[in-house]
């Protein structure tokens, strides 16, 4: 095998489901149906477009990340097909988020969707995220109805590992 894929296992193993440092009463979705709570980045409920086949999606994070990848598990039929990722600007709307540069733009096949295949970022240029911003252009049977089961972020806190998170043990088993 190459030796980029080793690389890439590797730096992979060091990074950590962020979902423990989304801020999560803040996620906030445009055009969704039902309720919309933040259970799509846990896999606990789906996330549903409304009126159209876009959303928009903005997490927040509790402190600075670094992103390094972004897998989506969704129905083949009508899970997110081309996607925009914007940074550290919460309050874009869709008509920005047709019109402006996306930080990386990324189109999904229904095997990426099927397996929630991580599709890594453009690592370099997602060192500082704040919030990130979806934006879901059309999904990948052109229907009105766009489903994504699960959104999930893998990378690591920019300032490392809060300690604070971490019961201390001392030698006598305390």
């Amino acid at each position: 095998a190459p030796l980029c894929d080793v690389d890439n296992r590797t730096m992979a193993a060091a990074y950590a489901d962020l979902y423990s440092e989304i801020s999560k009463p803040s996620v906030h979705v445009l055009n969704y149906k039902g309720s919309q709570g933040e259970g799509f980045l846990s896999g606990g409920s789906a996330l549903e477009s409304d009126v159209d086949e876009q959303l928009l999606i903005t997490i927040p994070f509790n402190s600075a990340v670094k992103l390094y990848s972004i897998a989506f598990s969704a129905p083949e039929e009508n899970g997110p097909k081309t996607v925009r990722l914007f940074l550290n600007q919460q309050s874009l709307g869709f008509d920005e988020a047709t019109s402006i540069p996306a930080v990386q733009d990324i189109v999904l096949t229904p095997e990426d969707l099927k397996a929630g295949k991580p599709i890594q970022t453009k690592f370099v240029r997602f060192q500082n995220v704040d919030s990130l911003t979806i934006f879901v252009l059309d999904n990948q049977g052109g229907t009105d109805c766009t489903r994504i089961n699960r959104v999930t972020l893998m990378g690591t806190p920019k300032d490392g590992t809060n300690m604070k998170d971490f019961k201390k043990v001392d030698d006598h088993g305390h």
